[in-house]
Parts: C-alpha cells; structure tokens; sequence
C-alpha cells in the first residue's frame, strides 16, 4: 500500500475508500446531522476479554459493550426497514455489544438485508480475532467497512490490556493470547483491504 492509497477522513482526493467517506456519516463530520445510521444490537457473544471492557444488557447505559436488547437476524431487518422508512438512514451497522465476528446471527442479517435494502452502506466493527477467517465472506456480502478495534499492536502491550482470547475452541491467556490477536488482527486487515 503507498502514501497515495492511505488517507485520514478521505481528504486526499485518490483515497483508496474516498466513496464511502464522502457518503457515510461515520467517517464524515459533515454528514453527522444529515444522513443517519442504525446499529443493530445482534451481537452479544465476545471472544476476548478486554480488561476494561464490561458487557451488559441494560436500559440505563449508553456505552460500547451495552446494549438495551439483543435482537435475532429478522428482527433487526424489521426493525432496519421500520427506521428506513421515512428517514435518512443510510447506513446499518452490526457493532456488538459483543465481537460482530463471534455471532453467526451477523452473516445472517447481512444476508436478509442485502434482499431487501441493497443500497444501505453495511459496515461493522470487530476486534479482528476471526477477521483472517471471515474477510472473504465479509466482502462477498457486501460489507462497506470494517472498524477494526486494535487496543495495541506491540504483544507486551497488548497482553495487559486483553485478559484472554477464545480461539478455535481455546482459551488463550497472557503473551500467547496476545499475539495471536495481534497477529490476527493485522492479518485480517490486511486480507479485507
């Protein structure tokens, strides 16, 4: 990837993703009160364990990790077709409470949603544990973008910081957690660019 390809916010007008940051509202502070976006909280299960990071289903908060409800694949393509109807929603997004990735309820609302609102951007976010697994099936459903949580990159860092990682049917503690998350991270975001 060169200089050419990288750019902050699509400023640089050969922006390898230039498309969706002039249109999604995320990525453009110009856009916030214009165009809306959804998330769907279809998510709940997570493969590590952030030290700082509590996972709840609650009402009374508004934080990441918190979600007032978990919803299956058709209701949130309800809910997604409800809140599209006479508003500016432009964008659906699967962003937890838990690990995007982790849920097959994930694939399967990107599934629904292609059939019936092709045109919505799609986006996610994932600590990218499973990330190298998923890039290809991300693409072919058409996901816009993947924000891709990376607490650190450095593993000395990075296991004071993550608890332990669950992957491929194991629990992983310490320096070796973190460097398969690391190593997986950076894998995978290289795979779905």
């Amino acid at each position: 990837m060169t200089k050419k390809d990288i750019s902050c916010g699509g400023s640089h007008k050969g922006a390898k993703f230039a498309h969706i940051t002039k249109v999604h509202p995320c990525y453009n502070e110009k856009l916030h009160d214009k165009v809306g976006r959804v998330h769907v909280p279809i998510a709940p299960k997570c493969n590590i364990g952030c030290n700082f990071c509590i996972r709840s289903i609650n009402t009374e908060e508004d934080r990441p990790g918190v979600a007032g409800s978990i919803m299956d694949a058709d209701a949130a393509v309800e809910h997604v077709l409800k809140v599209t109807e006479d508003s500016a929603i432009t964008v659906v997004g699967v962003a937890g409470p838990g690990d995007s990735l982790a849920n097959e309820a994930t694939f399967e609302f990107f599934e629904k949603i292609n059939e019936v609102k092709p045109d919505l951007i799609k986006c996610m976010s994932t600590n990218g544990l499973l990330l190298p697994k998923y890039a290809e099936r991300i693409a072919e459903l058409g996901v816009n973008t993947v924000t891709v949580t990376v607490n650190a990159v450095d593993p000395e860092i990075l296991k004071e910081i993550n608890g332990f990682i669950v992957y491929e049917g194991k629990a992983y503690k310490g320096l070796e957690a973190a460097e398969i998350l690391s190593r997986n991270q950076l894998e995978g975001i290289k795979k779905i660019t």
